[in-house]
């Protein structure tokens, strides 16, 4: 997976708020999640700005995976 450097985004792109939201922002070939006051990427093909309310985080921890929209993340 292709991993993006952190200074090349705009920090409005990246909330950093302590919440169950899950906050999709497209940047440089890429989303990336902010979760949790934690960071994760996720490479996809397609310019989407999305803000779900997913509570996904018990099934993200336990199997370090987890799937939205057909789309296989890694935790990183």
């Amino acid at each position: 997976m292709e991993q993006l450097i952190a200074k090349e985004s705009h920090p409005s792109k990246l909330p950093m708020k302590h919440s169950t939201k899950v906050y999709y922002s497209f940047l440089v070939g890429g989303y990336f999640i902010a979760f949790r006051n934690k960071i994760f990427m996720i490479s996809v093909r397609y310019h989407i700005n999305l803000v779900l309310e997913l509570d996904i985080y018990n099934r993200a921890v336990k199997s370090e995976k987890f799937k939205i929209f057909g789309v296989y993340c890694e935790l990183m």
